[in-house]
């Protein structure tokens, strides 16, 4: 076998094997208390939902964003455009995603890529001005184990 088809074989295996990095979230780090980007362990976990989905999102490779147990209150949509899972840890009894109405006026989710996943969650509190999903609009994203409850749509069609 020749040097450079050897090359080519670790080259395919690597990218076969290669991980998918993990990212982490929680509501309160005692030890780097907002985290340190890209939040890649529980030690340097971020306690801001979006700011972690945001250093996700900067690889196209599948990634995992992993949400600790508690309240997390959004001032903006979550907007996940790549194949990127957002599970949370104990699911939606334990895990909830506040999307601030009144205050704010967004909904909590919106999955735009077909590998967009978010999973074990409450998500409340959404409110969305145009016609589609006042709490999460996956479009052709997954949800699963999701309780949606408690969220507006503010549309009103014109005609």
């Amino acid at each position: 076998m020749n040097k450079r088809f050897l090359a080519i074989i670790i080259a395919g295996l690597v990218a076969l094997c290669g991980h998918a990095e993990t990212h982490y979230v929680v509501t309160n780090n005692p030890v780097n208390p907002s985290g340190v980007d890209p939040y890649t362990s529980w030690e340097t976990a971020g306690t801001n939902l979006i700011d972690v989905v945001t250093a996700a999102l900067t690889n196209t490779e599948p990634r995992t964003v992993i949400v600790s147990n508690g309240t997390y209150y959004l001032t903006n949509t979550v907007i996940i455009n790549n194949a990127l899972t957002i599970q949370s840890v104990n699911g939606r009894e334990t895990t909830i995603v506040n999307g601030g109405y009144p205050d704010y006026t967004n909904r909590c989710f919106y999955l735009s890529h077909a590998g967009a996943v978010v999973d074990g969650f409450t998500i409340t509190n959404g409110c969305e001005g145009t016609e589609n999903g006042g709490g999460v609009f996956a479009d052709p994203g997954k949800i699963y184990n999701c309780r949606i409850i408690g969220n507006r749509l503010a549309y009103t069609p014109h005609g």
